[in-house]
């Protein structure tokens, strides 16, 4: 009677196992993958940001759509952040954004360091010398400014010339400045001549 017991018992085993085989192994790969899901990383891990200008949405690679987000910044000071990860620069400074992610019943904490400037206009191509009667094309860029329509002007008319497009045009030795304005804020230098 014994033996039968155990034939039956070692039966059981052998068909349990066996069902339970072909259970997993129809269970698809990707579920299995989902499961170990990759730990949640910033999009980027630092963002320069102009004081009145745009803000900045942080996003990221990996956040699960069920995962709970929380964001806090170090310095309200120079930027703040909102309960959906908006970050507004309010002074020039910096600031660390700290998001808190729970998902999959594990926590991270992701940080973007955020750098406040004040908005101005820099010129990017530039020349110290020029002979008389010879020109150059001087070019300025606008950091964190509503338009990037650059006005030119120089010091003394006399001595140079420039056009809409920045081209200057050397017309008596001396010294002259070189403007580049936009929106309220101006970019100089000196040019010999």
């Amino acid at each position: 009677m014994r033996a039968i017991k155990r034939l039956f018992i070692n039966l059981c085993l052998l068909v349990m196992m066996i069902f339970g085989t072909i259970m997993i192994s129809d269970v698809p790969f990707t579920a299995v993958t989902e499961a170990a899901a990759k730990a949640p990383t910033a999009t980027e891990s630092k963002k320069t940001l102009y004081v009145g200008y745009k803000t900045y949405q942080i996003t990221y690679k990996d956040l699960s759509k069920s995962a709970s987000v929380t964001y806090k910044s170090s310095n309200t000071k120079y930027a703040k952040v909102s309960n959906k990860g908006i970050v507004t620069p309010v002074a020039a400074g910096k600031a660390t954004i700290t998001t808190t992610v729970k998902q999959n019943n594990k926590t991270y904490s992701l940080k973007v360091a955020i750098t406040v400037k004040n908005p101005y206009v820099s010129i990017t191509t530039k020349k110290d010398k020029l002979l008389v009667s010879e020109t150059f094309t001087f070019k300025a860029k606008t950091y964190g400014l509503s338009s990037t329509k650059i006005s030119w002007s120089v010091s003394d008319k006399k001595l140079a010339t420039i056009t809409s497009d920045g081209k200057l045009t050397a017309k008596k030795s001396g010294t002259v400045k070189i403007y580049a304005r936009a929106v309220g804020k101006t970019a100089s230098c000196t040019v010999s001549i």
